[in-house]
């Protein structure tokens, strides 16, 4: 925490490691914080600090984004080659132009247009549950509200079916969470009812 307020940037080594439930809670709310509340070493008491450093994180593998309500806070970048040492960046350069966009009134967050983009570029390195990945199997997201095979379901009726359908054996850790996956699918429609949220999906053997 402390960090976050002296330096510029923090690598997360082998982020994979990160357990879904830090991702979903400790880390998810610390790198939106505008400030952090902290104890100097030989401090006397908490101060707030502004925040300054961003986070970077490195992993060797690709399902490592773990938010089932969306990974907007993150951007995922796959290498395709070795890293050019060689060359050092021009940070002075790459600092005053980020300031002077800064002075000049540009923009300095994602609108809502930009968000959805991010998150539909980083399913691709999302954890995939088995539940997860039978959905597709079993169900296509409905195009058309007006399709007769068309079907408002809960998560649980959803998940219900996958399991008789793949066996017993299949478990979820959580129909929450597998309902906020189905919620941040490109295309799928949802409605709050009073037993709760449902999506409108087809069934594959309709």
């Amino acid at each position: 925490m402390l960090a976050m307020s002296q330096q510029l940037l923090i690598n997360l080594d082998e982020f994979n490691q990160i357990s879904p439930r830090v991702q979903q809670g400790f880390l998810k709310n610390i790198i939106q914080l505008p400030s952090i509340k902290a104890k100097r070493p030989y401090g006397t008491r908490i101060e707030e600090l502004p925040r300054k450093a961003s986070f970077i994180a490195t992993s060797n593998m690709t399902d490592i984004l773990a938010d089932p309500s969306g990974n907007r806070r993150f951007i995922g970048i796959e290498l395709t080659a070795p890293i050019d040492t060689t060359r050092v960046p021009n940070h002075r350069q790459l600092f005053a132009q980020a300031l002077q966009l800064l002075r000049n009134g540009h923009r300095c967050w994602f609108d809502k247009a930009e968000t959805e983009q991010i998150m539909l570029w980083n399913h691709r390195y999302e954890v995939q549950e088995p539940a997860d990945q039978y959905f597709d199997l079993c169900f296509a997201i409905a195009q058309d509200p007006f399709d007769e095979n068309a079907e408002w379901m809960s998560a649980a009726e959803i998940f219900d079916v996958i399991k008789r359908k793949v066996g017993a054996s299949l478990k979820v850790n959580s129909l929450i969470s597998f309902g906020r996956k189905l919620a941040n699918l490109q295309g799928m429609r949802r409605r709050k009812c009073e037993t709760g949220a449902r999506y409108l999906v087809v069934r594959r053997d309709a």
